[in-house]
């Protein structure tokens, strides 16, 4: 519990851990708070996602949104992208990023992207790829990222059952990890 002393974003204590505290205790920030929050915490690496239920339709949205937050995300993943293959993805590049996307095979939908900012070396890591949905993994230093998206319909303990098995290799290579994921 914190007192009214530690939620003081403008008290002295240094400790960033308490200022993200004070907001929330589940991760989710409005665009006032992440500016507030910008004003107080500097993160060394930052990420943030986004169920953006079809990028043909919402993306004016999300650069309109992407533009307004007070700094930029070392990655941003998106789901519910609806991007299919013969879509031109040029028109959903932001400057300063590459896209990487996993777009639904099997019908209408679905799909994932990760915007990965350039100043970032990685890699696709496509041994950690979950079969029968949508998700991207990377590695970028000794760190993993995800953006995985699970149809509803997909059976929960069969993916629980595979997501298990990657989060076993990824502790077993000591990497650190940000899975970015939707609510299913």
């Amino acid at each position: 519990m914190f007192t009214s002393e530690a939620c003081d974003m403008n008290a002295t204590v240094n400790d960033p851990d308490l200022h993200l505290q004070c907001f929330n205790d589940h991760g989710i920030f409005t665009i006032d708070e992440l500016n507030l929050l910008s004003k107080t915490v500097k993160p060394q690496l930052s990420a943030l996602h986004l169920n953006v239920r079809s990028f043909n339709q919402h993306f004016d949205e999300f650069k309109n949104l992407f533009d307004s937050l007070p700094f930029s995300f070392d990655f941003v993943g998106c789901s519910e992208t609806f991007f299919n293959s013969q879509l031109n993805l040029d028109r959903f590049e932001i400057l300063g990023y590459q896209l990487i996307t996993d777009n639904r095979t099997f019908s209408s939908g679905g799909g994932v992207a990760l915007y990965v900012k350039r100043d970032h070396t990685f890699k696709v890591r496509d041994d950690f790829k979950l079969p029968d949905i949508e998700n991207i993994w990377i590695e970028s230093a000794d760190l993993v990222i995800a953006v995985i998206y699970k149809p509803p319909q997909f059976p929960n303990q069969d993916f629980l059952d595979k997501f298990e098995e990657i989060l076993h290799k990824i502790y077993l290579s000591k990497r650190r990890c940000i899975i970015m994921r939707d609510k299913y």
